[in-house]
């Protein structure tokens, strides 16, 4: 296993925290993009 500096971990979580958060929506996008095909 790599080791991760603490601040790197941080911003994987904030990362992480932001995709989870903006996931229903893009879900949403991509179905629409998809059947506006």
């Amino acid at each position: 296993m790599e080791i991760i500096p603490q601040n790197n971990a941080d911003l994987f979580a904030e990362r992480a925290a932001l995709v989870l958060r903006a996931r229903p929506k893009t879900i949403r996008f991509y179905q629409n993009l998809r059947e506006s095909r």
